[in-house]
């Protein structure tokens, strides 16, 4: 019992090596005085399975709790609360690995034996509800986390009262899952009642008031609120070092997520070195081969690549790879998430069969961990098209975004967010490919959506009524594709800047539509209005630039406005010939019809 003892003490300070010398010197002599069968031998490998999963040492920690579990059925039978503690240890490692599923039976088999024990209204009891809504989370079971979480709560409720730190946590927890359902006001709400919870009972300078900080920044975060997110950050780091010293893993962690907010923000000399600081922390502390140390190897790779750093970046990533496969195996969602790095990474690069390679590795991973319909396998099918869109792999790209749109409504239905995301998707393919039916057939799927879900003004549905619009000009529907550009134009215009450059493209394309039905002092208005926008973003030294010269000469071409026909073709021209050089195909097409309206003034013209 005095070893056991030591055991424990040793893990609760972090010096697992001793604790396992202890724990080892135990269960030699339980199983020499008792024999293998005893309760207290299981008790011991209990203890050293949660030891190993400490150490990230998970198939360890499995054997010494099946060992356990083994001889508790023999004794106790099935029933009993020994019995329950070995599942839920399981249960928690298995999480670690994420074996998400197989936690969740292990913490039900957990449940099952403590509330025909204890009840249903016991505090072992919440916790094994809130350990089994953990794993629904990481499977995307989103609603179903919430109902366990919430169980948890009214019982933590009914026995310990409001301010207690078991409810301020449970609130932490269902804040969580309204982040992950993009419910970020009402996460940013339950954060502060846990920290206000937290406060009263521990004060100002609370180790856990510092988890939760973490957490409402996370929120933050994904409102792309990054000051707030770094001052959270900050407030939480403040209390760590005051409470845990500077050698300490959470504060390690702390410097870890400091470096991600400044990266946010674009400030990568600051990220870097806060990154390096949680790096080396961890490297002393851990050593080289522990997941912590990998996922840091990762946050700065990340750091490399919003340096264009692409090179170093893979370096990093694929030491942050091995080292997870070592800890966790294959498959593991780590693991997947580093396969899904290295791709984006390699297209960064244009090695897009390296890229598709890493890519299907992770997407083998997330469809095997998380089934065909969750949220981070979708983004994978999208990432996987991309890259097949990028090499103008149509009929692959669109495989890729088929696949992503049955999975959005076996998920969510016909008519949510996600299934208009794909929807646009497949959309933009078949508007690229020229087949406009399919392509028109697509966007008033995703319009009908949007109008329903968010109503008229909002930037997807001026995307749609662009789309529409532009394809009914390449279908010579012209007045239809005027009213469709109208409805865009206006949207746009309340909601981005004068000077935005999407703007151009819609008067570019409303000029087109007038120009088609010989309206032509409307379109040259449009052309111009998309001139201005283009001179102001870009300059004038640009080909984009060149081509709407081109354009509004040819409108007053069409006017038989010669002269000032001929000055916009000339400043077009002028533009073609500095950016391409004189032999290039636009510089001979605008030679040509300089020629013409030369020819149509019957005057004598230098040609260029």
């Amino acid at each position: 019992k005095t070893l056991d003892g030591l055991g424990e003490l040793y893990i609760r300070m972090e010096n697992y090596e001793e604790a396992l010398l202890n724990l080892n010197k135990s269960l030699k002599l339980e199983t020499e005085i008792l024999g293998e069968n005893s309760l207290e031998v299981a008790s011991t490998l209990n203890n050293i399975g949660l030891l190993l999963q400490s150490q990230d040492m998970y198939d360890d920690g499995i054997s010494m709790y099946k060992k356990a579990l083994s001889i508790q059925l023999k004794i106790v039978g099935e029933h009993n609360l020994a019995i329950a503690t070995s599942y839920s240890g399981m249960g928690m490692i298995y999480n670690c690995q994420g074996k998400h599923g197989d936690a969740s039976i292990m913490f039900l088999k957990c449940l099952e034996i403590e509330i025909k024990i204890l009840g249903d209204q016991n505090i072992d009891v919440a916790n094994s509800y809130n350990n089994i809504a953990l794993t629904y989370g990481s499977q995307d079971k989103l609603n179903e986390a919430l109902d366990m979480y919430h169980i948890c709560l009214n019982i933590q409720r009914k026995i310990l009262g409001e301010e207690s730190i078991e409810v301020a946590l449970s609130y932490n927890n269902i804040a969580k899952i309204y982040e992950s359902q993009g419910r970020y006001e009402e996460a940013v709400a339950v954060h502060k009642k846990s920290i206000t919870i937290q406060v009263e009972i521990g004060g100002q300078r609370n180790i856990n008031v510092a988890t939760s900080y973490n957490n409402l920044a996370s929120v933050y975060y994904q409102q792309k609120r990054y000051s707030h997110a770094l001052m959270m950050h900050q407030r939480c780091l403040s209390i760590e070092l005051e409470k845990l010293g500077e050698r300490n893993l959470r504060v390690a962690t702390s410097y870890s997520n400091i470096g991600l907010a400044y990266k946010a923000q674009g400030k990568y000399n600051e990220a870097m070195s806060t990154l390096r600081k949680a790096l080396r922390m961890r490297l002393e502390l851990l050593g080289e081969s522990h997941s912590e140390v990998a996922n840091s190897y990762a946050n700065i790779a990340s750091v490399l690549i919003g340096q264009n750093n692409h090179e170093e970046s893979i370096l990093l990533l694929t030491k942050c790879l091995t080292i997870q496969i070592a800890t966790f195996g294959e498959t593991h969602l780590d693991v997947a998430r580093t396969y899904n790095n290295l791709g984006l990474t390699y297209c960064c690069q244009e090695k897009y069969d390296d890229a598709l390679n890493a890519l299907r590795k992770c997407l083998e991973i997330q469809r095997k961990l998380l089934g065909e319909n969750s949220t981070d396998v979708l983004n994978t099918y999208k990432a996987i098209g991309d890259i097949h869109k990028t090499q103008d792999r149509f009929p692959e790209t669109l495989a890729m975004y088929q696949k992503m749109l049955k999975a959005c409504i076996n998920t969510n239905g016909e008519s949510s967010s996600l299934v208009a995301f794909a929807c646009f998707q497949i959309g933009q393919v078949y508007y690229d490919i020229e087949d406009y039916d399919a392509a028109l057939f697509h966007f008033q799927k995703v319009l009908a959506i949007e109008l329903e879900l968010e109503g008229e003004n909002n930037l997807q549905v001026a995307n749609c009524y662009y789309y529409i619009g532009d394809i009914y000009n390449c279908k010579d529907r012209f007045s239809e594709a005027l009213t469709q550009l109208q409805k865009c134009l206006h949207i746009q215009i309340s909601l981005l800047e004068e000077h935005d450059i999407t703007l151009a493209q819609t008067y570019n394309s409303i000029g087109v539509s007038y120009s088609s039905m010989d309206k032509y002092n409307d379109a040259i208005a449009m052309f111009k209005n998309c001139l201005k926008i283009q001179l102001q973003v870009m300059g004038e030294k640009n080909l984009v630039v060149a081509s709407s010269y081109y354009t509004i000469g040819h409108v007053f071409y069409a006017k038989n406005q010669y002269n000032i026909a001929l000055d916009y073709h000339l400043k077009c021209l002028k533009l073609r010939i500095d950016i391409l050089g004189p032999d290039s195909e636009e510089v001979n097409e605008s030679q040509e019809i300089i020629k013409i309206i030369c020819s149509e003034q019957k005057n004598k013209c230098q040609i260029m």
